[in-house]
């Protein structure tokens, strides 16, 4: 990665499943239901997502954090999104602290 160029054009962005077991998973959704059904906030248990940064050229992942529920996840994006656009690699690197490989 080098100083200068627009980090959009290193790096890449997307969100992912977060790294769970499908059993986890499964009792996170099974518990948000159940607490919605008896009128609670079932929020915090609802499916959570990771946001990943990874190197174009070859699929690399420099950087995985957790992003939370859809909503967060997506104003997350957003925000790297735009970083990626703005900011040129060094920048970037040095504000997320994405981890060099």
């Amino acid at each position: 990665m080098s100083a200068g160029t627009r980090a959009g054009d290193v790096l890449q962005v997307a969100l992912e499943d977060s790294r769970q077991s499908s059993f986890k998973r499964l009792a996170r959704t099974t518990a948000a239901f159940a607490l919605a059904a008896m009128g609670g906030a079932g929020e915090d248990f609802l499916p959570s997502f990771d946001l990943v940064v990874r190197r174009r050229d070859d699929g690399a992942e420099v950087l995985r954090t957790r992003a939370g529920d859809a909503d967060q996840a997506e104003r997350l994006l957003e925000t790297v999104e735009r970083d990626l656009d703005e900011k040129d690699v060094t920048t970037f690197v040095s504000e997320w602290r994405v981890i060099e490989r």
